[in-house]
């Protein structure tokens, strides 16, 4: 990145062509020319993330004491674990999911595959099923395949990919071959179908009996 040696701005500076071999530039905030003969370049700052060595030395103590205080060991005394909690809030750490999930092998997460968000009926299944795994602790990642085959497919490989616990899946009306499922059951990923199943591959399914609902009602009705 590179600063303008007028305004010292570097948000603003743009590439303006060459000058005899030289690199050219032109600050929009003043309207400067310059080269990049008298040009500063400012490093480009890397995003970094709070780790726990950050701050276990902000408390000063081990790095192993803070993953202890943090993960609610008793072995911890009150006044350190409160420093170690109120030092991790200053620094903004936040938990490293992949590295706790390569530890466990699990990484708390459900994927949700459904056609079309928009319909009511998907919307409120989604909103039972995310109701239900925040109660047990799980993120949902959901995704829709907008009845496309192969959408549904990249979403499927994609939630494999992400190493999720569980996969509960309403094919694509396109959907005719379901080999893209069976790694899951390879992977031991439990699989769970719901209103539209697959025979295929082995899951547990949740379906929907319209045929005796329709009946009872109208016999309700009559």
């Amino acid at each position: 990145m590179v600063a303008c040696v007028k305004c010292l701005l570097v948000d603003s500076v743009l590439k303006a062509g060459f000058v005899r071999g030289r690199q050219r530039y032109l600050c929009k905030a003043c309207d400067y020319h310059f080269t990049e003969q008298n040009a500063e370049v400012v490093p480009t700052r890397r995003r970094t993330q709070t780790t726990i060595s950050d701050v276990a030395k902000a408390v000063g103590v081990a790095p192993s004491t803070v993953s202890r205080a943090l993960n609610g060991h008793t072995d911890i005394s009150p006044a350190t674990r409160q420093a170690i909690l109120d030092a991790a809030h200053q620094l903004s750490y936040q938990p490293n999911m992949l590295a706790q999930s390569l530890k466990s092998r699990e990484t708390h997460t459900l994927g949700v595959l459904i056609p079309d968000l928009e319909r009511p009926f998907f919307a409120t299944a989604v909103s039972g099923i995310q109701a239900v795994a925040t109660e047990a602790g799980y993120r949902v990642m959901i995704c829709q395949s907008k009845e496309s085959y192969r959408t549904e497919v990249n979403n499927v490989q994609a939630l494999i990919a992400s190493q999720v616990d569980g996969l509960l899946i309403c094919h694509s009306r396109e959907t005719e071959n379901f080999d893209h499922v069976k790694p899951a059951a390879c992977q031991g990923i439990p699989v769970v179908h719901f209103d539209r199943v697959s025979n295929e591959v082995d899951s547990a399914k949740v379906i929907l009996d319209d045929w005796n609902g329709a009946f009872n009602i109208t016999e309700h009705l009559i």
